[in-house]
């Protein structure tokens, strides 16, 4: 009996580490793009973009650890050399980094910089900041192309997307894949 109460602590503590539905619907990505950055004062500049939106809006903050992320996986076998990132920036909401507001990434595709949008605990403090963050990327660099969203709030792998006229789509040969019916929109014949 004695070796119950521990075992239940245990379990108790590990539930409290389990997501809830609110939790996995505020990580929906509700945004995502793909920038065409090519080198590394372009992420500086678009590093200096986000952190001074982001002080537009209460709470906000970036950080860039591009730098520190390379390091960390130039001798890594954890990832190929071609999923290694360059670019790795995250938008925080709080001090102690409480909350993910978004980030911008081209871990797992390298060269191909994807700045993600999350719907957060409270869609109506995060899309302010997403909307302006959003129309200065595509001022500056207009090239920028959207990236399809899952009904999942997911996103697909960028090996699936093909460039249309309205941004990438998913190969339609990959749809079973994604669960998305034959005549998605978010499909295109390759």
């Amino acid at each position: 009996m004695r070796n119950f109460l521990p075992l239940m602590l245990a379990i108790l503590a590990l539930m409290g580490c389990i997501p809830t539905p609110a939790d996995q619907e505020a990580m929906r990505y509700v945004a995502a793009v793909e920038i065409p950055i090519e080198d590394t004062q372009e992420r500086i500049e678009l590093t200096n973009l986000l952190t001074s939106e982001a002080g537009n809006h209460d709470g906000l903050h970036v950080d860039d650890v591009s730098d520190q992320s390379a390091d960390f996986y130039k001798d890594s076998r954890v990832l190929e050399p071609d999923q290694r990132p360059t670019v790795s920036i995250t938008i925080w909401r709080g001090e102690d980094d409480d909350q993910q507001v978004g980030s911008v990434s081209d871990v797992m595709h390298r060269g191909r910089v994807w700045a993600t949008f999350l719907k957060g605990p409270d869609p109506k403090l995060e899309t302010p900041f997403r909307e302006a963050a959003l129309n200065r990327i595509l001022a500056r660099w207009p090239q920028t192309n959207k990236l399809p969203i899952l009904p999942t709030g997911g996103l697909p792998l960028a090996r699936d997307l093909i460039m249309t006229d309205q941004g990438y789509r998913i190969d339609r040969s990959q749809a079973e894949t994604y669960g998305l019916a034959k005549d998605s929109e978010l499909l295109v014949a390759n």
